[in-house]
């Protein structure tokens, strides 16, 4: 018995000191990819040039009828330290052909700022391919605006609201 005992107290000794298990490959993985701030955030331009989809109305599922919609450009200044300066921002119809120009001259955006323009409910120019470009500038820098398009029809009980994101056409880094 006395022989048993050291023994028994060298197996849970040992026991006890050996490491932990590690964690699954997957469980890391998740953290890692959760806690990574993305790349769009970090980074900064120096300009760029932007796609904005936006519509004018939607036509009903037999083709029928259309449904005219407002939309709300909105520009927001993402960096909290650099205006942004907004050179143009032009809407085309659906078959590309400019329609009219929103800015007389270039606008500053300071940091955090933010500006937007009305297309109005019953301005059917555009088309259902309506878009607008729209390109700004920052000497120093500046983390990318948000720029959304953002439709909304009220019609008594038929009312619906949706968004577009703008597309970067092309960056100045």
């Amino acid at each position: 018995m006395k022989k048993i005992i050291p023994l028994i107290s060298l197996a849970i000794i040992s026991f006890s000191c050996s490491k932990a298990p590690k964690k699954p490959e997957a469980e890391t993985n998740f953290i890692k990819n959760t806690t990574r701030i993305p790349d769009s955030v970090t980074v900064k331009y120096r300009g760029q040039q932007l796609y904005v989809p936006v519509y004018s109305h939607l036509r009903d599922a037999d083709d029928e009828h259309d449904y005219p919609i407002a939309s709300n450009i909105s520009i927001r200044n993402t960096d909290p330290n650099q205006s942004i300066k907004i050179l143009y921002l032009d809407y085309y119809n659906n078959n590309g052909e400019p329609i009219r120009n929103y800015l007389k001259g270039p606008v500053v955006l300071k940091p955090l700022a933010s500006t937007y323009f009305v297309i109005r409910k019953y301005d059917l120019s555009g088309g259902l391919g309506a878009n607008m470009l729209m390109e700004w500038e920052c000497t120093n820098g500046a983390h990318p605006p948000l720029v959304e398009s953002v439709m909304m029809n009220e019609a008594g009980t038929n009312n619906f609201t949706f968004t577009s994101r703008a597309v970067v056409l092309k960056s100045l880094p």
